[in-house]
């Protein structure tokens, strides 16, 4: 008496493997959108915050006019309460939003401020700033050792 039951429950194989496919497929669709979009937001939020960074210069600058430096460096906005950051590399750099934001130089008659992804995953764009408002960006591996010359010869994303 070698009995079978008539009705077995549970999945088969192919059917398991079919349903593995279908999510590996789905997976390969929507992940590099997902990256993209993380992408674009760091890129996005960098270029306020280099906004904000202007805004803090041109403080810096009217409140210190009597000085012999009249710009500053990001260590210097940021201990003079004009900026804020959530991480302190403590090299005058600062981290946010997976950008990574530096003075290239700072000079009395002006400044020039950039910001590079922390990883090509982060952002495919530098942005740099100088004392004319104007931002301007490059792909990310070019600003790397960059002078305010340089970074002054970019095209101009915003003011």
């Amino acid at each position: 008496m070698n009995r079978r039951p008539k009705h077995i429950e549970g999945f088969t194989l192919i059917e398991l493997l079919i349903v593995i496919a279908v999510v590996a497929i789905l997976c390969s669709i929507g992940v590099p959108g997902l990256l993209a979009a993380r992408k674009a937001g760091n890129e996005g939020v960098a270029i306020p915050t280099l906004k904000s960074m202007v805004a803090a210069e041109e403080t810096y600058k009217n409140r210190n006019l009597g000085g012999t430096n009249c710009y500053a460096n990001l260590a210097q906005l940021v201990s003079a309460s004009h900026l804020s950051f959530p991480e302190d590399n403590h090299d005058g750099s600062f981290t946010a939003s997976q950008y990574r934001y530096s003075t290239v130089e700072c000079t009395a008659s002006g400044y020039a401020l950039k910001a590079e992804p922390l990883s090509a995953s982060a952002g495919g764009r530098c942005f740099a700033v100088t004392e004319d408002g104007y931002i301007r960006e490059k792909a990310a591996s070019v600003l790397t050792e960059s002078t305010g010359a340089q970074l002054r010869g970019l095209s101009i994303v915003a003011r």
